[in-house]
C-alpha cells in the first residue's frame, strides 16, 4: 500500500507493549514518590454531578479525593453513586472503599494500598490510550531505551500537571496531562532521539514528541464513507477507506517533523460513553491536504477506532443472518471498507461517542481480538456470543439475564471489569477470575482467588472481578478487622 519502509505489525505491537508496560510501572513509581499526604489527597474517587449541592459558586464541578472520602470528619455519604456523584474508580475498588468507610477503618497503610490499586488501573488504561494516540511516534523510535524514556517522560508530564493545576488524578486528567503539560527540563538526560520515519533517519526532541505532532482524525462517527464520494475522501487521505483527515495547530505544531497522532478521547463518567476533547478540536483547525511526499501520511496505524454507528450497523446486519452465530465484527468491518487489504493485521478499538439503541440484540455478535475497554452492556437481555482474546478492561456488564458461562471469554483481559448476572450457575469458564458479591460478611479465605466462588443468599452470581482486585478486597479487608 505504501513504498515507504515501516516496521512490521508484529514489531509495532512489540514496541507498543513495551511502552505500555514501562508507562504503567513508571506511573506507580512516580506516584509513590509523592509525599504520603499527597498520595491520598491527589487520587480522585468521584466527580460531583451537575445537580449536586457541592457545585462551586461559579458552576465548577468538584472532585472527591480519596483522603476526603475516607476521612470520618468529612460529611460525605458512603454511597456516592446514589448521591449525585460519578465514580472515577473501578467498581470493585469502590466496594472496598465503602466497606472501609462504613466500618470506620483508620489505617493509612491500607488506604495507600487502595490508592496504588486505583493508580494501577489508570496506568493500564491510559498506557493503552497513549499507545493508540501516539502509535506513529512510538513505532518510529529506533531504540527500545528511547521508547522507555518516552514512557517515563509521559509520567513526568502527568506529575507536573497534577501538582501545577491542583487537580485530582483520574483517567481524564492523567491523559490530558501527557498531551498538554511540559515538565521541567532535566539537564543530565539525553533528550534527542534517533527515529526512523519511512526508512529515513532523523532526530526528535523528547519534550516535543507529545506536543508537536499534527492530528489525524478518524471520521467514522460522521459516516463520511456513506455521505461523500471517493474523490472527496481522497482529498484528505491517501487511504480512502479509512477516511482519515489531517490537521495542524496554529501554534506549537511541527507535523512535518513529528508526523500526526490520533485523537484524544475522554471518558464521560456520567453518560458512560467516550467524548472528543473540545480544546483539541478547537486547537487543530488547519486542514492539511494529502501530499505524496509526506512520509507521515503514508503510515497505516495498527490501531483503528470503531464508532457506535458502525457497531449498530453490525448488530442490525446480524439480525438478517438465520444462523445462531453471526459474522465476526472484524470480517464485517473489512467488508465495509471495500478497499482495505482483507489480510491486514489490525486492532479494532471500540470507542462509542454515543450509546447504542436500547433494543440492540447481541446474541450473535462475535467481538473477538478487539479492544472493548469500558464496554457497557447494561439492562440488556443478551450477551455477545464471544469476546475471545479481547480487552475488556473496566467493562461494565450488568443486568444481563444470562450467566457468564454463555459467553466465550478465553484469552480475555478482564482487569477491573464488573459483571452482574441474575441467573445462578458456576464460573468454570471465568477462572482465574473471582466471583464475589455485595454485602458479604463470611468469606472463605482458605481457597485460592482463582478457584473460589461466592454467591448471595438467593444463589445468584452477583459480580465477577479479576483475581488481583478481589484478593485486595478479601485479604486486606480481613486484615483490617473484617
Amino acid at each position: 500500500m505504501s513504498s515507504y519502509d515501516f516496521p512490521t505489525p508484529s514489531e509495532v505491537k512489540r514496541k507498543l507493549q513495551l511502552f505500555e508496560d514501562t508507562f504503567r510501572r513508571s506511573l506507580i513509581f512516580k506516584y509513590q514518590s509523592l509525599d504520603e499526604d499527597l498520595q491520598l489527597s491527589k487520587v480522585g474517587v468521584a466527580r460531583v454531578g451537575l445537580h449536586s449541592p457541592r457545585i462551586g459558586l461559579h458552576g465548577r464541578q468538584e472532585g472527591v479525593a480519596l483522603s476526603e472520602y475516607l476521612d470520618p470528619k468529612c460529611n460525605l455519604p458512603a454511597d456516592l453513586v446514589g448521591n449525585y456523584y460519578r465514580l472515577t474508580i473501578p467498581a470493585s475498588t469502590y466496594r472496598l472503599l465503602q466497606y472501609i468507610k462504613v466500618k470506620g477503618i483508620i489505617q493509612e497503610n491500607l488506604w495507600r494500598t487502595v490508592a496504588v490499586d486505583i493508580v494501577d488501573s489508570i496506568g493500564i488504561e491510559v498506557g493503552r490510550e497513549l499507545s493508540r494516540i501516539f502509535e506513529y511516534q512510538i513505532m518510529s523510535l529506533a531504540e527500545d531505551v528511547s521508547n522507555q524514556l518516552l514512557a517515563a517522560h509521559a509520567t513526568d508530564c502527568i506529575m507536573e500537571h497534577v501538582k501545577s493545576k491542583n487537580i485530582l488524578i483520574d483517567r481524564n486528567t492523567v491523559l490530558k496531562g501527557v498531551i498538554s503539560t511540559r515538565p521541567p527540563v532535566t539537564e543530565e538526560l539525553n533528550t534527542v532521539f534517533s527515529v526512523m520515519t519511512g526508512g529515513h533517519e532523523s532526530k526528535w526532541e523528547l519534550y516535543d514528541i507529545f506536543k508537536k505532532p499534527g492530528l489525524r482524525r478518524e471520521m467514522e462517527d460522521t459516516d463520511i464513507h456513506n455521505t461523500s464520494s471517493d474523490d472527496e475522501m481522497m482529498m484528505h487521505s491517501v487511504h480512502a477507506p479509512y477516511s482519515w483527515s489531517f490537521f495542524t495547530a496554529s501554534e506549537d505544531c511541527d507535523s512535518d517533523k513529528y508526523g500526526f497522532r490520533g485523537q484524544m478521547l475522554e471518558w464521560d463518567f456520567a453518560a458512560n460513553v467516550y467524548r472528543l476533547n473540545a480544546e483539541e478540536d478547537k486547537m487543530y483547525c488547519n486542514s492539511k491536504m494529502y501530499q505524496t511526499t509526506d512520509v507521515h501520511q503514508h503510515y497505516v496505524p495498527y490501531s483503528h477506532l470503531v464508532s457506535a454507528e458502525k457497531m449498530q450497523r453490525y448488530l442490525q446486519h446480524l439480525q438478517q443472518d438465520p444462523g445462531p452465530v453471526g459474522q465476526s465484527f472484524t470480517d464485517f468491518n473489512k467488508q465495509e471498507r471495500r478497499y482495505v487489504d482483507r489480510d491486514c493485521d489490525e486492532l479494532l478499538i471500540y470507542r462509542p461517542l454515543s450509546p447504542l439503541a436500547r433494543d440492540s440484540i447481541w446474541t450473535k455478535a462475535v467481538l473477538e481480538n478487539m479492544d472493548l475497554s469500558r464496554f457497557q452492556l447494561q439492562n440488556e437481555a443478551s450477551m455477545p456470543h464471544s469476546v475471545k482474546n479481547s480487552r475488556l478492561l473496566l467493562a461494565n456488564i450488568t443486568h444481563a439475564h444470562l450467566i457468564p458461562e454463555t459467553i466465550d471469554t478465553a484469552g480475555c483481559d478482564l482487569s477491573y471489569s464488573t459483571w452482574v448476572c441474575y441467573s445462578s450457575g458456576t464460573a468454570n469458564q471465568m477462572r482465574p477470575y473471582m466471583i464475589c458479591l455485595e454485602d458479604v460478611d463470611d468469606v472463605d479465605r482458605s481457597k485460592d482467588p482463582g478457584e473460589s466462588m461466592i454467591m448471595d443468599k438467593d444463589g445468584r452470581i452477583i459480580r465477577v472481578e479479576d483475581g488481583k482486585s478481589f484478593w485486595l478486597f478479601q485479604i486486606k479487608m480481613g486484615d483490617a478487622g473484617a
